[in-house]
């Protein structure tokens, strides 16, 4: 597995393992309405504009290809884990811990310690993957218009459980 700054050329690849990751991760939690949000074309367009902010990363694995893909939206002297998906082809692979993993680390090296991100309250199965790695729920509870479920901050609190990022 190499883990990889994603280029343009990435993006088909990238729309791929998040609509899968999408798809197979929230149908069965949340039903139709929210997997549904995003099709091809919705998903074309936002990987686009993530992509032109060159925060993003990618696992890329010889017979698989890209299958993960994660993201830093930094925000002046703050930062998010904006996205942090892998194809149900490769969960359960440490592909996911190793994305975030080099997340926190470019927003270290930008000099945010405690990055945040966001999960959807109804999505225990990733907010015990964030635990188990040792991230730490704020109480902070939002819901954005567009996905219309409440959604729990967590953040880092800046001890490192892993090794450092393989890059």
């Amino acid at each position: 597995m190499i883990i990889r700054p994603a280029t343009p050329e990435d993006l088909d690849p990238i729309v791929t393992a998040f609509l899968e990751c999408w798809h197979h991760n929230y149908q069965p939690l949340f039903g139709d309405r929210l997997a549904q949000t995003f099709d091809r074309t919705s998903a074309t367009a936002q990987w686009q504009e993530v992509l032109a902010q060159n925060n993003t990363w990618v696992a890329d694995v010889d017979e698989l290809g890209v299958i993960g893909v994660s993201r830093v939206v930094l925000r002046g002297p703050a930062a998010e884990i904006g996205s942090l998906y892998v194809s149900p082809r490769a969960q359960g692979r440490g592909v996911g811990k190793v994305l975030l993993e080099v997340a926190v680390d470019h927003c270290e090296q930008k000099g945010i310690a405690h990055p945040t991100l966001w999960v959807f309250t109804g999505n225990a199965p990733t907010i015990r993957f964030y635990q188990r790695l040792g991230w730490e729920t704020t109480g902070k509870t939002r819901i954005e218009a567009m996905f219309e479920e409440p959604e729990l901050e967590m953040v880092w609190p800046g001890a490192r459980p892993f090794p450092r990022p393989i890059a």
